[in-house]
């Protein structure tokens, strides 16, 4: 499955079985210049690829294994590179360039960007209805229409992309929930779970040493590993 930078997601398992997964975060700009050297496009701006769930299995098998050198300490930084380099190589021009979403109404668009800047805080339903001017139900259900989710959901997705940019830059787990506006840590790592299939934990634990890290990122890569 391939979900491009922002978008709000959340992750589920099949009905009935454990959260199992192998995600893999790419720098955007990175990957963005990778499609230009590519000819993919013609500038390295990152655009938005289409939504996609690839069910090939000789795509999976390859994605298994390179999740699997990157998990592993004994290969070199550039090894585990040139293993991303062409396992995206060999995807990206399957996939097309995503088209232009429907634009939200204004008022809408206001809403979500509100949301955006004050996830942190006490937002009530009826303040967000008082800034767009419409009826409880309209909002829920408008805004589900445009942003595929309704604002509390929308909300506390941001919340969670707020923890992960703390644990992203070194914050504790429990200053983490209390900068994105959680009320303890314990419901923190609910959400956090629940969307991103992983607890806060598992997510701050580093998947290779900050030392090949550095070098990958001086020799042109960065992407980060996660097993759940």
């Amino acid at each position: 499955m391939l979900i491009n930078p922002e978008w709000v997601h959340a992750c589920n398992p099949l009905e009935g079985g454990p959260w199992a997964y192998l995600m893999l975060y790419i720098d955007a700009q990175w990957l963005a210049g990778l499609r230009c050297r590519l000819g993919l496009v013609r500038t390295p701006e990152w655009q938005d690829l289409a939504p996609d769930v690839m069910r090939s299995p000789a795509v999976f098998e390859a994605f298994v294994g390179l999740a699997a050198c990157l998990l592993d300490p004994a290969p070199s930084a550039a090894r585990k590179n040139a293993r991303l380099v062409a396992f995206l190589s060999d995807i990206l021009p399957r996939l097309a360039v995503c088209e232009a979403a429907r634009t939200a109404p204004a008022r809408l668009s206001a809403v979500a960007d509100y949301l955006d800047a004050h996830c942190a805080g006490d937002v009530s339903l009826d303040a967000l209805c008082r800034r767009a001017d419409v009826s409880p139900g309209h909002l829920i259900r408008s805004f589900k229409r445009y942003f595929r989710m309704t604002p509390h959901a929308y909300a506390i997705n941001r919340r969670v992309r707020l923890g992960q940019r703390a644990l992203r830059n070194g914050s504790p787990i429990a200053d983490a929930a209390l900068e994105s506006g959680f009320s303890d840590q314990a419901h923190f790592q609910r959400m956090f779970k629940r969307l991103l299939a992983a607890t806060p934990g598992q997510y701050r634990q580093p998947s290779v040493d900050e030392e090949e890290d550095a070098t990958a990122r001086e020799q042109g890569g960065e992407h980060a590993i996660h097993r759940a």
